[in-house]
């Protein structure tokens, strides 16, 4: 009885430390994107940096895929604004880009996702959640 118990509690073991494990190796990959760079544009581009949400992508505190941001606004209230401002731009190691944008009226301010090709060097081109 006692050796069959002790087999018993030690295949608990095993296979409890194997689930953790597994679990701190996915959280661990999530947490490793991270922002890797930001552009300021430029003041002259100004009036080139007007865009219209998709309704694709939602509006974030800070780039979607970091650990702990949060939404701004929905993917629908982002397409109903008129016109989003965008004035700079985060690169992720992911390489994925987001524009932080700002709405005409002020209610709404963070980032959303443009897509994998830089914006800076086209911002008549600009994908993802912006046209």
């Amino acid at each position: 009885m006692r050796s069959s118990l002790k087999r018993t509690l030690t295949i608990s073991a095993a296979a409890l430390s194997f689930m953790s494990a597994s679990g701190l190796t996915m959280s661990a990959y999530v947490s490793k994107i991270k922002q890797v760079g930001s552009t300021n544009l430029e003041p002259t581009t100004a009036y080139i940096r007007n865009y219209k949400a998709t309704g694709s992508n939602a509006i974030y505190n800070k780039p979607g895929k970091l650990s702990g941001s949060k939404v701004v606004a929905s993917a629908s209230t982002a397409k109903a604004q008129s016109v989003l401002r965008g004035y700079k731009v985060a690169k992720l190691s992911n390489k994925s880009y987001y524009m932080k944008v700002v709405s005409f009226d002020g209610r709404y301010r963070g980032y959303i996702y443009v897509g994998k090709k830089n914006p800076v060097n086209n911002f008549k081109k600009v994908g993802g959640g912006l046209t």
